[in-house]
């Protein structure tokens, strides 16, 4: 219980030194270098009380928990003075452009997300892990291979080459998976 109040407390402590460095006007590598080893400590002291993986789940909840606590303490309040807009009638979009953002939507949101979770669940079948670990690491790794994609088919200015590769790789996951 004494290692998991001090890894809470290394974090936080960490925390408020990387906030203290990035506020300051000088560039204070000290800080922030004595900011990381504190959250570090902190881990190791939540791991060592814990066992890693609650260790380190457990300090990256402190430090988000920290976080938020400093973004409330640090708003401000203060009423803004905001000029007056002139309203302008609303411009209904064309048709093409509807159609266009609708398919960008399509692509990003399902095509790219069905993908990823096939495409890692694939992989995770084709891995010499247990049937447990291999979801798990399906359903972790997906986020950040769906967000990988939906940045390629939003940031690549071919617009089929993104959609085709998606599909032949969905395509390619499936036929592992049914195997």
């Amino acid at each position: 219980m004494i290692l998991a109040l001090l890894g809470c407390a290394l974090a936080c402590i960490g925390l408020a030194a990387l906030f203290a460095a990035w506020r300051l006007k000088r560039r204070t590598p000290l800080l922030t270098w004595a900011g990381w080893v504190l959250i570090g400590a902190g881990a190791a002291a939540w791991s060592r009380a814990q066992g890693a993986e609650f260790g380190i789940s457990f300090t990256l909840i402190t430090l988000a928990l920290a976080a938020w606590a400093v973004t409330i303490g640090n708003q401000d309040s203060r009423r803004q003075k905001v000029k007056p807009q002139i309203r302008t009638p609303l411009q209904w979009a064309n048709a093409r452009q509807v159609g266009l953002q609708l398919w960008r939507v399509f692509t990003v949101v399902l095509l790219s997300g069905l993908v990823s979770v096939a495409l890692l669940v694939a992989l995770a079948k084709l891995l010499p892990l247990s049937n447990v670990n291999a979801m798990v690491l399906a359903a972790l790794v997906s986020p950040v291979v769906w967000g990988a994609a939906a940045y390629w088919l939003l940031a690549d200015p071919r617009p089929l080459r993104p959609p085709v590769s998606l599909l032949v790789a969905g395509l390619v996951s499936g036929v592992i998976i049914m195997l």
